[in-house]
């Protein structure tokens, strides 16, 4: 396990201590060593609006606590963090410094950078030229009189940029402490015109609820008026399918009987012409059997033409009820 993680994971151990002992010191300020509570005699009395509130209040409190809280850790782990980069930027430069040491000032070409990651080992030179030894610690000293005055000057800023922030962050819980005051009353006062909002609204939805049953109502009663009204049509149809299949039937009734009319008339005219042939002449023929023939084939007619008057009337009154 690396540093970094270790470092985290401790980070993330005393952020939860501090919660847990803030919480606690705050629960025994408010709870333990207040005398207005304390000094109530039955709290149990106090009704569920006003522990509602004071539950709002409390829970406004432990998010303040908490913001308060998360601000001074992450600034304690902004802090370690730029530690240890410049910890790491300080053994990298001591590092640096080292290889350029054995190899300009004491002249080991044979010296590698890896070697001075690990174990610096020194090789004494047969000459060492203290003029090169002088300017190398004067360049040196010089770069790090620099890097040190912009660290400073970076520290500067940094503190003003963090003293930016807190001022911030504690306008911002003042303002937050402010609000967290809550008017007992006015909250009371609002309840109560919420509450007959909501009455008012009830009553239109009742109102709502029994208009649109009551249209429920007709649409049913409408429904089963349509559902009559189809039957009966349906029933219509039939009847109007049966009488066109009835005035067909009597149409072709009218037409065999025309034809057998025809067939009669004509028989009755060839009855007539063969007597006359077969005879001697007109005083020849037998009155009385012509006559009776005659007046058999007149009722026949009649009777035939009565029964195409009756077919044709039904048929009229047929039409007639198939037009309405």
């Amino acid at each position: 396990m690396s540093l970094n993680v270790q470092i985290d994971e401790l980070i993330q151990q005393n952020e939860l201590l501090l919660k847990e002992n803030d919480f606690l010191s705050a629960f025994e300020e408010r709870y333990i060593d207040d005398p207005e509570i304390s000094d109530i005699e039955n709290p149990q009395q106090l009704e569920n609006a006003d522990l509602l509130l004071i539950a709002l209040s409390e829970s406004s409190e432990l998010k303040t606590h908490n913001e308060y809280l998360s601000q001074i850790s992450l600034d304690a782990a902004c802090r370690l963090k730029s530690l240890i980069l410049a910890y790491e930027q300080n053994l990298a430069t001591i590092r640096r410094l080292t290889f350029i040491y054995q190899r300009e000032v004491l002249g080991d070409t044979g010296f590698s950078i890896e070697e001075s990651n690990q174990e610096i080992i020194h090789r004494l030179p047969k000459s060492v030229n203290a003029n090169a030894i002088e300017s190398f610690y004067n360049i040196q000293t010089q770069k790090l009189k620099n890097q040190t005055q912009q660290f400073s000057e970076k520290e500067l800023q940094f503190k003003k940029q963090l003293n930016k922030i807190k001022e911030q962050n504690n306008s911002g819980i003042n303002q937050q402490q402010g609000l967290n005051q809550v008017d007992f009353d006015q909250l009371k006062i609002e309840n109560s015109k919420l509450l007959d909002k909501i009455a008012i609204r009830n009553q239109e939805l009742l109102r709502i609820k029994l208009s649109a049953g009551n249209c429920l109502l007709q649409m049913n009663q409408l429904k089963q008026d349509l559902n009559k009204i189809l039957d009966q049509k349906k029933y219509i149809d039939s009847e109007i399918i049966s009488k066109q299949i009835q005035t067909k039937q009597i149409k072709e009734k009218i037409d065999y009987t025309e034809k057998e009319l025809k067939t009669d008339v004509l028989q009755l005219e060839k009855l007539k012409q063969k007597e006359i042939s077969a005879s001697d002449g007109p005083y020849s023929i037998d009155y009385l059997s012509l006559k009776a023939m005659q007046n058999t084939m007149e009722k026949a007619v009649e009777d035939v033409n009565r029964k195409i008057g009756i077919l044709k009337r039904k048929i009229q009154n047929q039409m007639k009820l198939l037009e309405e």
